[in-house]
Parts: structure tokens; sequence; C-alpha cells
């Protein structure tokens, strides 16, 4: 819904007729019923600052009875935060490269990957920052990026370094108990690897010898 303001004159700090048509005036703008010119509670938010992004608190919804002091909206505050959340097999063949940008619909920005962790649900955060380390969006995130406490938004991420290196197939890649990506030899050998760039079911490792015959899962 958009907003309009409209100069009605000096605030006389009472509510005299001219506030009561200038009520009236919005109320109908905004759809109100009946637009009576008289302000009851709940009517109206105050923020500390425009523009502000709010959200219906949890259970809000048109139909449902609310009392006294119950929260209806809530402020977005504080820094946004762009993680890419994985398992610890994906996240071992992404490329930690040392720049990339990263694509929401309509934005782009430059950056870089943040160190990864993993939460108490096994699966690995890999947040994506700007070049100084900040939330990537920056100044976008309000405008970029959907409104709520965890929303998931479709975030392309291109790396492109020149890579050249051993080229094996990623179904011959797995993970040690420490999360370090892994191949093993045909006699067993275990032997760790980085993960340089991966396309296409291919990937560019180091750490493994030209000629060594390696063990390809899932074939």
């Amino acid at each position: 819904m958009g907003m309009e303001f409209t100069s009605v004159g000096t605030a006389p700090g009472v509510f005299n007729a001219a506030t009561r048509q200038a009520v009236v005036r919005w109320q109908r703008a905004v759809g109100f019923s009946p637009a009576d010119g008289m302000v009851r509670f709940g009517d109206v938010a105050f923020f500390a600052e425009l523009p502000a992004r709010v959200v219906l608190s949890e259970g809000v919804e048109v139909g449902v009875t609310v009392g006294p002091g119950q929260a209806l909206v809530e402020g977005a505050t504080g820094e946004a935060v762009v993680e890419i959340v994985t398992f610890p097999d994906q996240a071992a063949l992404i490329p930690r490269a040392e720049s990339l940008t990263a694509m929401v619909e309509g934005f782009e920005w430059e950056g870089r990957f943040g160190p990864s962790w993993t939460d108490a649900s096994g699966q690995v955060r890999i947040p994506v920052v700007s070049s100084g380390g900040g939330v990537v969006c920056g100044a976008d995130c309000a405008h970029a990026l959907p409104l709520g406490r965890s929303s998931v938004v479709a975030l392309q991420v291109v790396v492109v370094p020149y890579t050249q290196g051993l080229i094996v197939p990623v179904s011959a890649i797995s993970t040690d108990p420490g999360g370090q990506p892994v191949v093993t030899t045909e006699t067993g050998e275990v032997l760790p690897i980085t993960v340089l760039a991966a396309h296409g079911g291919l990937a560019v490792v180091d750490g493994v010898a030209i000629g060594t015959r390696i063990q390809v899962f899932g074939g």
C-alpha cells in the first residue's frame, strides 16, 4: 500500500476540528471503517525512524482475536545475515575463492565467503559477506531480501577464478569425520584433497598425483 502525506498546517497541540478532518481524510485514504475522525487504540503504530519494515507477529492473521498488550507487528532490527546452508559433503565441493559475485533477482553484489560453521542439526552454514566483511547486500538488504525471521531466497553465487589441476568425478569425493574432502585409492588408501572448483559432476582437485587410480562411488 502506498503512503501519501498532506500538509495540514502547524500542529496546534490539541485535537481540534482541523485535526479531526485530517484524521477522517487519512482513514478514508487507507480504508478504515468507519472514517469518523476518531483514532482508536491500535490504529496507529509509531516508529523511531522511517522507512520501517514490519511483519505480522507469529500467530497474527486476518480474523484472529487479539487482546490488550498483544504484539501485532514486529520490526526488522539489526543486520541481515546471508548464508548458504548445505550438508558437509556438498559444502566440501564449494570452492572457497577469494572473491565472488552474489546475485538475487534485480540485485548484484561483489563479496566473498566468510568462515563456515556447523549448526546443531549438522548442516554447514557458509556466510556470504562483502569484501569488507559486512553483510553482502549492504544498503540493498531491505529491498532485496524478504522480511522475516528466516527466509529462503534463490541466491546465485558466481565464482570465476582461472583454475587448473587434476579433474576427478564428484562421485569419487567423500568427507572424513572432520569434514575434510577425501578420495579413496583402489587399494583403500584415503587421500585428503582440496577442491579448487566443481561443475557438471566434475571437480578440479589438489592432493592427488596424476595416474592415481581412485574409487568412484554410486556408479
